[in-house]
């Protein structure tokens, strides 16, 4: 009688904290960005301006090209947004890139192993491009995901990197960097959360990336 009073009590006080939850205010707002891609971010987040932005990818553009790398084809920037105005504790960051040579199905037939390969690739090109922006910058914790975005298979990794520039707190920050696979080209989502913050923005992020919607024309 005692343990049945208890799963009782436990399930009312359930109830109560996901009526309070769940079904006050929506925090979330949908966006329609360029192409017709729809996403769904924080409403509280600050979505940068186009001159906030075009430092940013000034700064990725001349990392990137140091590092030796460099990309043809036409790259759309679709948003950039932070939790918050001064060192943001969650950022994400959303680009499309046409590519004529991009074979969706072959990428989704892709073997576990075989992604695992090509994820340390992007991995080792990712350190060497943040080491142009800051020589002593380790990578740590790498893993992958695989999922799919209604019929557009994604790739997602992840990794820790250390707090670069004059950010106070010095705790590191989680990445995950997602491609998601199109017929033309690929969508790049760049979220990012401090570490220790988990419980904040993990589940934000995944709900992010799970309600990017795409055009069938894409």
């Amino acid at each position: 009688m005692r343990r049945l009073k208890t799963c009782t009590l436990l399930a009312m006080a359930s109830l109560f904290l996901l009526t309070n939850i769940c079904y006050g205010t929506d925090h979330f707002q949908k966006l329609t960005l360029a192409n017709g891609i729809v996403i769904e971010i924080p409403k509280h987040w600050l979505i940068l301006d186009k001159i906030s932005d075009s430092e940013i990818q000034t700064a990725a553009q001349a990392a990137t090209e140091k590092a030796g790398f460099s990309r043809n084809g036409t790259k759309i920037n679709l948003l950039r947004a932070n939790s918050a105005p001064k060192f943001a504790d969650g950022t994400i960051a959303i680009n499309y890139y046409s590519d004529d040579n991009i074979d969706a199905t072959a990428i989704a037939e892709l073997s576990d192993t075989e992604i695992s390969e090509v994820v340390k690739m992007w991995y080792a090109a990712e350190e060497k491009i943040l080491s142009q922006l800051s020589p002593s910058v380790k990578l740590s914790s790498l893993s992958f995901a695989r999922k799919n975005l209604g019929n557009h298979p994604v790739i997602s990794f992840s990794y820790i990197r250390p707090t670069i520039g004059l950010d106070p707190d010095k705790s590191g920050f989680k990445v995950i960097f997602s491609r998601c696979f199109l017929k033309t080209g690929f969508i790049s989502v760049v979220q990012s959360f401090r570490v220790g913050k988990e419980m904040l923005y993990q589940m934000v992020m995944e709900k992010i990336l799970n309600s990017i919607a795409i055009p069938d024309e894409l």
